[in-house]
């Protein structure tokens, strides 16, 4: 599928982005489900910037999987038009094909699911984002108790990250880490990742929808991103397993629970080895960090007491570690 969609580069309003719409469309009515073209406008977020008014014609290929008792929906999101300065594989025909091999999955197996499942494969996301503004704005779609799984990349390889949620958090990462083989994530990227605009997808759209949205990405060798060698030859497998593993299971969690449960609160969540993702309560997080601070504190008085340390080194050394912890983040970033 990766090879069909990144024969060539397909930005919006070319020939080769129309045989890739195409292409796809008639993969998933193979696939037995009933899909359409949806065309509109779409406006670039005004939640980004509000100095630039980008709009253009979008044409949203959407897909649907009744439910046998729906409570709400899943959709399965990527999106399916390339940069003008390469073919896509990675960005982002490696997520539209990690959606079509769920779908795959799911009906080879027989599999029915309590909720509705809409896979939507938005258009025009390079040129901002505005095939899924377009998609929320009609408000079609089971919108209302709606969870997105989508996909992206931002290079060509390196472990699937849960980069970004929307928030109150707690259901939608419970379930990550109850059924994702690959959870790759923790509090404290995705808090950071919510906060900067700089990389952006289709979830800046999505989420002033009132859509909960798990944003799944990869960044690993980056200099294969929006340029001619992000094509076929430049796909990781293992990255593109990692991705479709963790699809398939979160459509299934989320197709058969019961979706009008509203998040409560947001929870402090970190990886250990072996795939293993703790999730605490936030209080818990804020106990452990006033006990720690209370240790260093006594600790700190009964070294100068015992005339080990002095204030100048003390407040030296606390200075030391708040400084470290920047430095080492740009070194690694870098």
């Amino acid at each position: 599928m990766v090879r069909e969609i990144a024969q060539r580069p397909h930005p919006v309003g070319t020939a080769e982005h129309d045989r890739v719409r195409d292409h796809l469309v008639g993969a998933l009515r193979e696939l037995g489900v009933d899909t359409e073209i949806q065309q509109g406008v779409g406006r670039y977020p005004g939640s980004l910037r509000r100095d630039v008014v980008g709009m253009a014609r979008v044409a949203n290929i959407v897909a649907r999987i009744p439910g046998t008792d729906s409570t709400g929906t899943v959709f399965l999101t990527a999106h399916y038009d390339s940069v003008a300065s390469g073919p896509g594989a990675n960005d982002d025909g490696v997520g539209v094909a990690a959606v079509l091999e769920a779908v795959r999955a799911l009906r080879a197996g027989g599999t029915a699911l309590r909720n509705d499942v809409v896979v939507l494969l938005t258009d025009a996301e390079e040129t901002g984002l505005l095939g899924a503004e377009a998609f929320v704005a009609s408000g079609k779609d089971g919108r209302a108790n709606g969870v997105v799984v989508n996909h992206e990349a931002r290079g060509a390889g390196g472990p699937v990250l849960l980069w970004r949620t929307t928030h109150p958090d707690s259901s939608l990462v419970d379930a990550v880490r109850k059924v994702a083989p690959y959870p790759n994530t923790d509090s404290l990227t995705t808090t950071l990742a919510g906060a900067q605009t700089g990389s952006n997808t289709d979830f800046a759209s999505f989420e002033p929808g009132g859509l909960r949205v798990l944003d799944w990405a990869y960044a690993g060798r980056s200099a294969y991103y929006h340029n001619i060698f992000d094509d076929p030859a430049h796909v990781d497998l293992a990255t593109m397993q990692q991705m479709g593993d963790n699809s398939l299971a979160l459509v299934k969690e989320f197709g058969g629970k019961d979706l009008r449960v509203e998040d409560d609160a947001d929870r402090s969540f970190f990886q250990l080895p072996f795939g293993l993702l703790v999730v605490l309560p936030f209080w818990v997080i804020m106990a452990l960090a006033a006990a720690t601070g209370i240790a260093v504190a006594g600790l700190s008085w009964r070294l100068r007491r015992a005339g080990e340390a002095s204030l100048r080194k003390i407040f030296g050394s606390a200075a030391t570690a708040l400084v470290a912890a920047p430095l080492a983040t740009g070194a690694v970033y870098g």
